[in-house]
């Protein structure tokens, strides 16, 4: 795993609520959800969790787990993708440098 040098290097680097941007869609997402809620179902003793599947509690807690080890494996497999790349694109400037360079 690399370190991060720079500020703005690494993605991983720093907690989520640095990300202002992330948490102002977070939140917005989430007031969104309770308006369109209120106003479909405008009767406040109906908004409750009795009426919901067991299948849909199911999905919601394990959706974090998969999304979170496929995350992991898309990071993984980016950062092998990366090191290759600037491995072949030293070697690549170190043979048309040595290529140039007086004997």
């Amino acid at each position: 795993m690399r370190k991060c040098e720079g500020e703005c290097e690494c993605r991983n680097c720093g907690a989520p609520a640095r990300n202002v941007a992330w948490l102002v869609v977070a939140v917005l997402c989430v007031v969104v959800q309770f308006v369109l809620n209120g106003a479909r179902d405008p009767d406040p003793a109906q908004f409750g969790v009795a009426g919901v599947p067991w299948g849909v509690w199911i999905a919601v807690m394990l959706w974090p787990v998969l999304m979170t080890g496929v995350d992991e494996g898309v990071k993984i497999l980016d950062t092998h993708s990366f090191d290759t790349f600037n491995r072949e694109l030293r070697q690549l400037f170190e043979t048309r440098l040595g290529m140039h360079s007086p004997q």
